[in-house]
């Protein structure tokens, strides 16, 4: 099991250095002739999108691991059977350890979706997203949107 997670935990960092040698390649050092939002941006975005997608498919792995693959319930042993726990069947420990594991890289995923939509916004849009008027511009295009 430890294998695996190692394997699993090595898959981010080798996206992440692979992605920065394309960037690298394809230019991101050198700003943009038309409008540039800054090497936070330029860099920024590939890095993000790489962890997400790899944390999005080990979420997604997880989650249907528990659910399709994994049993749910543990049966009880003979003692707590004599007992008159019979009736009573606890969450088998890597069903529960699968979907918390797929929980805790949910939240992770969906956090670095809200920073994939604000790099590539400041991408867009040409603005550095530490400029001061980011905030503002990124409102007035959400009620644009809206309308």
């Amino acid at each position: 099991m430890r294998t695996r997670a190692l394997v699993v935990c090595a898959a981010a960092p080798w996206a992440v250095l692979w992605t920065v040698i394309a960037a690298a390649m394809a230019g991101a050092p050198v700003s943009m002739e038309l409008v540039d939002a800054g090497p936070v941006v330029r860099w920024g975005l590939p890095i993000v999108d790489a962890i997400g997608d790899v944390v999005g498919a080990v979420t997604i792995a997880c989650l249907v691991l528990a659910l399709v693959v994994l049993p749910r319930r543990v049966e009880p042993s003979a003692p707590e059977a004599d007992q008159g726990h019979a009736g009573v069947s606890r969450f088998h420990p890597a069903y529960e350890r699968a979907l918390d594991i797929g929980m805790g890289l949910g939240m992770v995923w969906s956090t670095l979706l809200v920073l994939r939509l604000v790099l590539g916004y400041a991408l867009a849009a040409g603005q550095a997203p530490f400029s001061p008027r980011f905030g503002s511009d990124l409102l007035m295009a959400h009620k644009r949107r809206d309308l």
